[in-house]
């Protein structure tokens, strides 16, 4: 059988489960008395976690989708299941998001944040490192704190031998 073509949609939707499932051990490896706690208020994982969740939620979307943050979204640190529930909503908007471009639609002009670049292609790349610089911080702050941070993930699919 022969394998399904490529397409750089579905190799973007690929990194963002690698980003989404990192972003979600850093979190479950987050101990209840550092959820809440940085160096810096910013910084505390729960409130990172809710910040890249936010941002990726209202870049990974059709021009005109109405972005409803969570009900309790507010000044306080959400709660840990809050935001991994979040974390599942948001994965499930950015596959569907994805999985509904082709090629072609993710290179045309778009306009909608023209700081992320010229199309969504650079908007879904510019997303993906905004998620990969903040998770970053939560394993940083993770790491300082002593606690282990989440691990990189690679490709497991891959035959011996191939680089």
């Amino acid at each position: 059988m022969a394998k399904p073509k490529a397409t750089v949609a579905g190799t973007l939707a690929r990194q963002y489960e690698f980003a989404f499932k990192m972003l979600r051990a850093a979190l479950e490896q987050c101990p209840p008395k550092r959820w809440a706690v940085a160096r810096d208020p910013f910084f505390a994982p729960g409130r990172l976690a809710l910040h890249i969740l936010s941002s990726t939620q209202r870049y990974c979307r059709r021009p005109g989708a109405r972005v409803r943050p969570p009900s309790w979204a507010g000044r306080e640190v959400p709660t840990k299941a809050q935001v991994l529930e979040y974390l599942n909503l948001v994965e499930q908007q950015v596959q569907k998001w994805l999985g509904g471009l082709t090629d072609s639609q993710l290179l045309a002009s778009d306009s909608g944040f023209k700081w992320t670049g010229e199309n969504r292609l650079a908007r879904a790349l510019y997303t993906l490192r905004h998620i990969h610089h903040h998770l970053g911080q939560i394993n940083a702050e993770l790491r300082v704190a002593g606690y282990k941070p989440a691990a990189w993930l690679v490709r497991t699919d891959l035959p011996a031998g191939s680089s």
